[in-house]
């Protein structure tokens, strides 16, 4: 199954973006055990929100995003389309935000203004 990734662009402390993005989809997020990151459940998928070391290539800009939040689902479909949902909750609450697929595939970007 491919990976499908919602790149975050939330400035601040990683703990400050799982309450603001748990806030707009409606979940809460929880420490995921030592590592820096926060896990939710999301309409039967699993969340996985944290920092990344990603660098920019060709027109996948990972620099510009602070978080990368991480959909895996049952199903290809199901995760394609959880992925989407999430990106579009942002996307209208005005976050910038970037979907990929396998983190080399662009799907879809948002930034506000541009």
């Amino acid at each position: 199954m491919m990976d499908i990734d919602v790149m975050v662009g939330l400035h601040g402390p990683l703990e400050e973006a799982a309450a603001t993005i748990g806030r707009l989809l409606g979940i809460v997020f929880h420490p995921l055990g030592r590592r820096p990151a926060f896990s939710a459940d999301y309409r039967g998928a699993m969340l996985t929100l944290g920092g990344h070391e990603l660098v920019n290539d060709r027109e996948l800009e990972f620099e510009a995003y602070s978080y990368d939040l991480d959909v895996e689902a049952a199903t290809q479909r199901e995760q394609d389309a959880i992925g989407r949902q999430v990106f579009d909750v942002l996307r209208i609450a005005g976050v910038p935000c970037m979907l990929v697929r396998n983190v080399e595939t662009k799907i879809d970007e948002y930034r506000p203004g541009g």
